[in-house]
């Protein structure tokens, strides 16, 4: 009801927009979008660095201090340690591509060194979703490699040791543990806003104004604040970057001795796994409209752009043809909000 207010907030939104679009449209070959995952993968070591600087020194070389006793930080949007531990997660499975057998021999040195340095960034974030993150990449990855039931058994000792060097903050996840409680509670916040303002919501950036914390949730933030109307914008960007990965990489047929091919399907898979691994801590942070989910939304298209210049076979990827299927999407997301929150209260 404010224009002023919402010419104001798009302008905000605008270069964040822009930005995933202008990738999107950019980075319309191979090469090009190993240009911007290895300029992330430089930028998340560096900031481990930074992080590491700043763990040994108690402020790192940009004036930066650790928070919560020593949880690493960096400035400006990276400011808070999940944030900076998701530009982590996400450089990962770009550096085990740079890291492959059949890597150019700089990149894959660089690779090489980059997964301990930023695994080691994401342990001194001290982040429990970006772990949780790591964890479910792990298991993507075994289970992509040797299947369900083999992939499980292997991917155990991995997750154990991941488990044991997880933040002293993960033995604290617990339906009943304070921060937690208080998580659920914003999501159930979140879900009565959606009830009393079903179309518009609240508007984007009110959700603190009906309640003391954030959403905690990027589903429970957006719907809040978007409404059904808007919410179902955003909810289809998000959902059709994974389906643009997810449709590029079933078209693609490797054939014996196809290098190029098999190149092709690794740097989807990366793509996949940084994807997944942005959306999950993001399960548990109130990072709905920001810079790095439509930097990835932005690569998702421009590969999938990509593989569809040579394999005709690719499905579209656009609005349209999905409204209906968007729509049960939709409406199953905030049907599951609603009952994963309404369980977690009666637990608690």
């Amino acid at each position: 009801g404010r224009p002023g207010g919402a010419v104001r907030l798009s302008l905000d939104f605008l270069p964040i927009g822009l930005f995933g679009w202008i990738l999107a449209c950019t980075a319309d070959t191979a090469s090009r979008i190993r240009v911007v995952m290895f300029a992330l993968m430089v930028i998340g070591c560096v900031l481990a660095e930074h992080g590491i600087d700043q763990s040994v020194n108690g402020v790192g070389w940009s004036g930066a201090v650790p928070v919560e006793g020593s949880r690493i930080t960096y400035l400006g949007f990276m400011n808070d340690p999940n944030d900076l531990a998701r530009l982590f997660v996400i450089s990962l499975p770009f550096a085990l591509h740079f890291a492959r057998r059949n890597a150019a021999g700089w990149q894959r040195l660089s690779g090489i060194v980059a997964v301990p340095l930023l695994m080691y960034g994401v342990v001194l974030t001290n982040s429990r979703g970006a772990y949780l993150a790591v964890m479910v990449m792990v298991a993507m990855m075994a289970v992509r490699r040797y299947g369900l039931l083999r992939g499980a058994a292997l991917g155990t000792l991995p997750m154990m040791v991941l488990v044991a060097l997880a933040p002293s903050r993960m033995s604290d996840l617990s339906a009943d543990e304070e921060s937690a409680s208080g998580r659920v509670e914003a999501w159930y916040a979140g879900i009565l806003m959606l009830r009393e303002n079903p179309l518009f919501g609240v508007g984007k950036g009110a959700f603190i104004d009906h309640h003391e914390l954030t959403a905690h949730n990027f589903f429970v933030q957006a719907f809040a604040e978007l409404g059904l109307v808007g919410y179902f914008f955003w909810f289809a960007i998000v959902a059709l970057g994974f389906v643009a990965i997810q449709s590029a990489i079933r078209s693609i047929v490797v054939e014996p001795g196809d290098r190029a091919r098999a190149d092709e399907l690794h740097l989807g898979r990366a793509l996949l796994g940084a994807y997944v691994g942005l959306l999950v801590p993001s399960m548990i942070l109130s990072r709905a409209y920001e810079l790095t989910l439509f930097l990835m939304i932005g690569l998702a298209f421009a590969y999938r752009a990509n593989v569809a210049a040579r394999h005709p076979g690719v499905a579209a990827v656009s609005l349209g043809p999905n409204v209906t299927r968007l729509l049960k999407w939709m409406i199953a997301s905030i049907i599951g909000m609603y009952v994963l929150t309404k369980v977690l209260i009666q637990i608690g």
